[in-house]
Parts: structure tokens; C-alpha cells; sequence
């Protein structure tokens, strides 16, 4: 995923614009990874990065290529779904729902 460095907020205000200006809609997602910090205290922070990571490239995979995920802070992300209609976007859901779910 992109972190914020990479200009989140400048790519989202683009997204909407271009939404505007072409009719049509888009989804903005956000999700956290509950018991982070508790994983990581257990644990250590590389098996927490492996873990995240490894859902994330999971997440990736099933979305395929219209999307954008960034990482907001260590355990919230966003995944931006431009051009995605309603339908589209409940579906994806459902996806993600499934991959965290395994």
C-alpha cells in the first residue's frame, strides 16, 4: 500500500473532482486491524508487518487493478475505489470481507 507521503489526500481530491466532472461515483473504504498493538506485544513488529502484509497483498489480489490502498497509520487503511459503482462496491466488500474472514 501508498502511505500518505505519497499524496492521499491530493489523489482522493482528484478523484472526486474527476467524479464530478463525469457523472459518475466512486467508493472511499477504511478499515483498521483490530489488536495491533496487542499482536505486536505478544509477538514482535516483524510478525505483525508479515501479518498485515500478508493481508493486504491478499486484499490486492482480489481487488485487481482499479484501486488505490494507503496506509493511513499503522493499523487503518483506505483503499480508494474510483469509478466504482454501488453494486461494485458492495462486491468488493463482500471480497474483502472474505479475505479477512480466512
Amino acid at each position: 500500500p501508498y502511505d500518505l507521503e505519497d499524496n492521499f489526500y491530493d489523489y482522493l481530491e482528484g478523484v472526486i473532482e474527476n467524479a464530478k466532472q463525469n457523472g459518475t461515483s466512486g467508493a472511499y473504504l477504511t478499515f483498521a486491524i483490530d489488536n495491533l498493538c496487542s499482536i505486536i506485544s505478544w509477538y514482535n513488529v516483524e510478525f505483525a508487518d508479515a501479518l498485515m502484509q500478508k493481508l493486504l497483498t491478499a486484499i490486492e489480489e482480489e481487488l485487481g487493478q482499479n484501486h488505490v490502498t494507503y496506509q493511513l497509520n499503522l493499523d487503518h487503511f483506505a483503499i480508494v475505489l474510483p469509478e466504482s459503482t454501488e453494486e461494485e462496491t458492495l462486491a468488493i466488500l463482500h471480497k474483502i470481507n472474505d479475505v479477512i474472514s480466512e
